[in-house]
């Protein structure tokens, strides 16, 4: 499981742009369908209730409406998300900084695994699965000193994590993504 934090700056719907920022947290996991690799999102939470929406109703991505903040001071960045629950809040607490500068990961490396997907999926109706496709530059990464002060994303999502978590930072890309389609599992 990857949690992925960042923010969203500048949308273009239907080939109008919309000057919104506002934080993600991206909750995925790696799948294989065939021979083709990607990323399976679990859930998403975010700061803009529009975002959520759009992303919920056009591409079926399993949004979230949480309590965001996304700050940066002195090239220290601070994320903070909570959404409540019946049995408690869903809680994401991260302050990092960058500690080199950012290149694209090494090929075959671990940090490749985790970033060059360019494909994602979402529940479908039934046991279909929809299936999008990301066009984006490689993404550049930088290692980073953090302090990971609050995660309960795992018992969110029933998925017991053993071990440290492996962090990267990255300055940011443009993408393009294309609205799912429908597939069989």
């Amino acid at each position: 499981m990857t949690a992925l934090p960042h923010r969203i700056v500048g949308l273009r719907l239907g080939g109008r742009r919309l000057p919104v920022t506002f934080p993600q947290l991206n909750v995925r996991t790696y799948v294989r369908r065939g021979n083709e690799t990607g990323v399976f999102f679990l859930g998403c939470e975010t700061g803009n209730r529009l975002g959520a929406v759009v992303a919920r109703r056009g591409f079926g991505v399993p949004f979230h409406r949480a309590e965001m903040r996304f700050t940066e001071s002195g090239g220290r960045f601070t994320v903070r998300s909570r959404r409540s629950l019946t049995g408690g809040d869903v809680r994401f607490d991260v302050r990092y900084r960058p500690t080199g500068e950012a290149t694209p990961a090494d090929p075959g490396s671990l940090a490749a695994f985790l970033v060059e997907r360019t494909r994602w999926y979402v529940p479908g109706s039934g046991s279909s699965l929809r299936v999008g496709e990301i066009d984006r530059e490689p993404w550049r990464l930088a290692p980073v000193e953090a302090s990971l002060r609050a995660d309960t994303l795992d018992a969110a999502f029933d998925l017991p994590l053993d071990g440290e978590p492996t962090l990267h930072y990255s300055p940011g890309y443009a993408m393009n993504v294309t609205p799912p389609r429908r597939v069989e599992p």
